[in-house]
């Protein structure tokens, strides 16, 4: 591990941007015929009377909650009516007639369905399925703060993000960042107990293999070139890989985290890598040949998503997800040491207690779980393949050093929780229970 003295000082440039106090910052008759049924397709689509454009469903949004004449009933009433009005048939038949899924072995744990959309190219959908006891008064609820149920929520927290600048204030460049580093949707709807989602092509292929999210490139194609330029002492592959993975990956999402926090306090609470998806970046950065000769997958951009147990407070409103368990459930959960995550994600309050987290602020929930989530990776990587990976990546371990506020000691703790904790060579990784708990131990140490 490294310490603030003995590490690479190129990081220091960008931390000092990053101080969380200083950021506001064929051509052939059937392709004539297919292009014929997508301009149709997308024509019903656009005729629908409730096709659910964001920008005109983000409008309403807006005004439920940025209108100050609207007291917390108003805006709860309001906001049932929207999820009434949102329901349209032959907008969600237009695109779910055209929906192919992939298969189950890229879709999450959660249930929802994201495929491909037969005459629509480069786009996406995903479609939720409300299971959830789907009465209008247990979708939306105020008990201090708004409570949605989760898909509902999903489709909320998507519109803010989709037009961030209709919620809060932002600089241009601010903006264009999260423009960058933010899934935008397309078109959002509900019929019946199915909500959805049109959002932009993410991922790429590679070598056959469909790469879809940061974990999948970090473990699958980056740390087996990795390890074997530790083996082999190829200092310089490993040098260019540290700067890579901080200032090209974490860097920007990052910073796109703390801007979100700062105008709309958002906390996404579930952001494991397998969370943030990637889209193609189409100019290539000469200064990375080196890893990209080699085989890396360098070429891509980290992208905030899954945002259905997400939070955002829009003028002093608070929207968060509704608790889908019973309390003697949550009880449990806390008592087996898992309740890490979820008492910040279903908390209608805006701060940590101290004793839970030591020194740490609410808002570094999404920092910290996306560190553990990676180290706890790499600490099962060291093991598999036997060599020494998280201290080989100074610059990173710096960079995180700077985010979190940590001295040596406390980020010399992390390490020691993680191997102290029951991560083995064939262990499972889940967030919300292997991460969340050794998450909740390190806090309590701190």
């Amino acid at each position: 591990m490294s310490s603030k003295t003995n590490t690479n000082t190129n990081i220091k440039n960008s931390n000092n941007t990053l101080k969380r106090k200083s950021i506001s910052s064929k051509s052939s008759k059937s392709t004539k015929k297919l292009s014929k049924n997508a301009s149709l397709k997308v024509s019903n689509i656009r005729k629908s009377r409730n096709s659910q454009d964001p920008n005109d469903f983000t409008d309403e949004l807006a005004n439920i909650l940025l209108n100050n004449d609207f007291n917390n009933q108003d805006r709860v009433d309001k906001l049932r009516k929207l999820y009434v009005n949102m329901s349209n048939r032959e907008t969600y038949y237009n695109y779910n007639s055209q929906f192919n899924p992939f298969n189950k072995l890229k879709q999450g744990r959660s249930g929802a369905m994201v495929g491909t959309l037969k005459y629509i190219p480069n786009t996406l959908m995903k479609v939720n399925v409300l299971k959830e006891n789907t009465n209008i008064n247990n979708i939306v609820k105020y008990d201090g703060c708004i409570y949605l149920k989760s898909k509902f929520l999903e489709l909320i927290i998507n519109s803010i993000l989709t037009s961030p600048e209709k919620f809060a204030k932002f600089t241009s460049e601010e903006l264009e960042l999260l423009e960058k580093h933010t899934l935008r949707a397309k078109h959002i709807g509900l019929y019946k107990n199915n909500a959805y989602l049109i959002f932009p092509l993410i991922g790429l292929v590679y070598k056959d293999y469909n790469f879809t999210n940061l974990q999948e490139v970090i473990i699958n194609n980056h740390m087996p070139i990795l390890v074997d330029a530790i083996k082999n002492n190829n200092e310089k592959l490993i040098k260019a890989y540290d700067e890579y993975i901080t200032n090209q990956l974490f860097v920007p999402l990052f910073r796109c985290l703390i801007i979100l926090q700062k105008k709309l306090h958002f906390i996404n609470s579930d952001l494991k890598l397998a969370n943030v998806f990637i889209k193609k970046q189409d100019n290539k950065i000469k200064k990375y040949d080196v890893l990209r000769d080699k085989g890396f997958i360098v070429d891509i951009i980290p992208i905030i998503a899954d945002l259905d147990k997400g939070s955002v407070i829009v003028n002093n409103n608070k929207i968060l997800p509704s608790m889908n368990v019973s309390p003697i459930v949550d009880k449990l959960r806390s008592m087996a040491g898992y309740g890490f995550l979820y008492n910040v994600r279903y908390s209608c309050k805006d701060t940590f207690t101290r004793e839970r987290c030591g020194k740490m602020n609410i808002y570094d929930v999404d920092m910290i779980t996306a560190v553990f989530d990676l180290y706890a990776r790499l600490y099962k990587q060291e093991l598999i393949n036997n060599v020494e990976i998280r201290r080989n990546l100074p610059t990173f371990n710096l960079f995180v050093m700077n985010m979190l506020d940590l001295n040596d000691k406390d980020f010399q703790l992390i390490g020691k929780t993680i191997k102290d904790s029951s991560i083995g060579k064939s262990t499972n990784i889940r967030l919300g229970t292997i991460i969340s708990k050794i998450i909740g131990k390190y806090c309590n140490k701190l």
